[in-house]
């Protein structure tokens, strides 16, 4: 899995970008914390996440929102201060369930027309638009 590991265009633009500007971030995943950890060292990018938060970490995986309230709890933010990007159905409803604002990428197995049946902020064709539409309307406020 590492090893086939590819990042979409502009992950480490966005990432470095969302550090620079003093945001917290973190994974939620259902895959090993390892496994992310490997693949975040393939790409020279361990120190712009802040937490990562894997199945082993949870009781119940997602879209039960254990995982998100972890993450949220360890990063010391309360789900007002969140947004979940997420590229799945089930990133979706993991967020809804938490009661996260959520924008869905298309990058990932779903497309518009299923993200449009949950609850979300925005959805949009890849993670540099996420991230646009997030930091504007973060600095809007």
């Amino acid at each position: 899995m590492v090893d086939s590991a590819e990042l979409y265009k502009d992950t480490l633009f966005v990432l470095e970008s969302i550090k620079d500007k003093g945001y917290k971030t973190a994974i939620v995943t259902t895959k090993l914390n390892s496994r992310i950890q490997s693949i975040l060292l393939k790409f020279s990018a361990t120190h712009l996440i802040d937490v990562i938060v894997g199945v082993e970490n949870v009781k119940n995986v997602k879209p039960h929102p254990e995982g998100l309230r972890l993450a949220l709890e360890k990063l010391g933010v309360n789900k007002e201060e969140a947004i979940y990007i997420g590229d799945s159905f089930v990133d979706a409803l993991a967020s809804q369930n938490a009661e996260i604002p959520f924008v869905g990428v298309l990058t990932g197995t779903t497309d518009m027309e299923e993200f449009k049946k949950y609850k979300s902020i925005k959805i949009c064709k890849d993670i540099k638009e996420a991230y646009n539409f997030v930091i504007n309307n973060r600095e809007e406020k």
